[in-house]
Order: structure tokens, then sequence, then C-alpha cells
């Protein structure tokens, strides 16, 4: 997988938000929001890790089992995938 170049992510109260930047702004509208896991994924992905790798960072760092924890970043995967921030 690899995120889109031209992304910034900053927080914004409890939430983190993704906002295309530079050339990346002419071709994506509009920001993605996270909550705190979202965040996790997120940064495991712009590492170059892959699913079940950020699915461990969620279960080293909180209290979930493998299942939910890929589940979750699935989530993201596909929230960022329909936004156009990640490619396979």
């Amino acid at each position: 997988m690899k995120m889109v170049d031209g992304m910034m992510i900053t927080q914004v109260g409890e939430d983190w938000v993704a906002v295309p930047t530079g050339e990346a702004s002419s071709k994506l509208h509009g920001i993605v929001r996270f909550n705190k896991t979202g965040k996790v994924v997120w940064d495991a992905l712009a590492e170059g890790l892959d699913e079940e790798a950020a699915a461990g960072r969620l279960t080293d760092r909180y209290d979930v089992d493998d299942e939910r924890a890929l589940a979750a970043v699935r989530g993201v995967v596909e929230k960022l995938e329909s936004a156009g921030l990640l490619s396979r």
C-alpha cells in the first residue's frame, strides 16, 4: 500500500485530520478525520507497514485482540482508499 504524497496530518481537539497540501490539494478536496486509533493506523501505513503489522501496533498499544485490531485497520484502510489517499 502506498499513501498519497502531499498529505499533512494534524491534531484538532481529540481528533486528527489529514489535509491535502501542494499538488495533492488539486486532486483531493476535503479532509479525513481520525480518532487516536486511526492515527496509529495512519502512522503505521505511512511507514509502509502492511495491515497485519498495523494491527500489531494496535494490540501493542491497546487492550484489543488480533481480530478486532485487524478489523479496525481494515476500516481505516477502506476510508483512506475511498478518499483517494491510499493505493494498493
